[in-house]
């Protein structure tokens, strides 16, 4: 059994998330979804911090893209990430971006959850 971290925008893929919840049950892995209270929110930290640092605590993460972007993540989520970790497993003509959108802080909170992901080198499903 895996446990498996949903990642997406709450609100507007409700139902794909928790169509997805069902479906994991039913073959028997662990669904980790942030509005099922299935991810521990440490009391001393930001909600965001403890959504990223959740996938250290899963197997993989299924990525569901919508039409939201979701909210940006506030700063201190970025220290639970190592940016070089990242920046040196893209290539060079995306790189500059990579670093400069980081730098300035304008990612999601599910993009950084998928970045952490990759950085643990956690399988990563993207659904669109």
């Amino acid at each position: 059994m895996a446990k498996i971290l949903i990642s997406s925008t709450c609100y507007d893929l409700k139902e794909i998330r928790n169509q997805l919840d069902r479906f994991l049950k039913t073959i028997g892995h662990e669904p980790v979804l942030s509005d099922k209270n299935d991810i521990f929110y440490d009391p001393d930290s930001h909600t965001h911090t403890s959504c990223i640092e959740a996938v250290s605590k899963c197997d993989m993460v299924i990525f569901v893209i919508g039409g939201r972007f979701g909210g940006t993540a506030i700063p201190d989520a970025y220290k639970t990430l190592e940016s070089t970790a990242i920046y040196n497993l893209l290539d060079k003509s995306l790189a500059a971006a990579f670093e400069q959108a980081f730098d300035n802080k304008v990612f999601s909170i599910t993009q950084l959850e998928v970045l952490k992901a990759i950085q643990l080198g956690k399988p990563v499903l993207f659904l669109i």
